[in-house]
């Protein structure tokens, strides 16, 4: 079961009082006031309060601190997080602001499975989103339901997905591509409006 209260060293919360914000270094001294470990080094700190200091990191540099000082609580909490997911490594997700936001490892549960590894993965979410959304409008020019004889698809150059960069138009079947119009001129017009939109989505595939 999980502890409740911690010992560390005043050394240790000495590091944590160096990096953190001022209103954070005031609750530090309280902490010293309060609660050290008569005749020892030491001071007792309560779990809700160890996770209200590694919430309120907001850097790199105070994160690694943070982990280090309270390596036995990370260790602890270590049942709640998702197995495959590194201790302090950052993932990243997309908030309700459309926007790109990274989170440490230390703060994922069980329940956060939607994080990606890498910022391209996130970004290649987002603008798949946001292209689904772009059909729906363009609905009339959009291809639902393969047909060989017309049918005009955005992909990239190479069809394993190299070449990033380069986006062509090709007018043969491709299963593995979601972008398919009728004609090349309205293809053609789309690739020109959402071309960065599109080369995220595409780069997104890339390890």
């Amino acid at each position: 079961m999980k502890k409740e209260i911690y010992k560390i060293k005043i050394s240790e919360l000495q590091k944590i009082h160096d990096i953190a914000c001022r209103e954070w270094r005031d609750k530090i001294i309280d902490i010293l006031r309060n609660h050290m470990v008569p005749f020892t080094d030491e001071v007792v700190i309560n779990s809700i309060l160890i996770e209200e200091m590694i919430e309120a990191c907001s850097n790199t540099e105070q994160n690694q601190v943070v982990i280090d000082v309270f390596h036995e609580y990370i260790k602890d909490k270590t049942t709640d997080l998702i197995t495959f997911y590194n201790l302090g490594q950052p993932g990243f997700y997309v908030d309700e602001d459309s926007s790109i936001r990274s989170v440490n490892g230390i703060h994922l549960y069980e329940t956060d499975k939607n994080v990606c590894a890498e910022k391209h993965q996130a970004e290649f979410i987002l603008a798949y989103c946001q292209l689904t959304q772009l059909l729906k409008y363009y609905k009339e020019e959009v291809v639902t339901k393969e047909d060989y004889n017309n049918l005009y698809v955005i992909c990239p150059k190479n069809n394993n997905l190299s070449g990033f960069d380069t986006l062509i138009i090709n007018s043969c079947f491709a299963a593995n591509y979601f972008l398919k119009f009728k004609t090349r001129e309205f293809a053609e017009k789309f690739l020109k409006n959402y071309k960065d939109l599109i080369l995220t989505y595409f780069r997104g595939y890339e390890i």
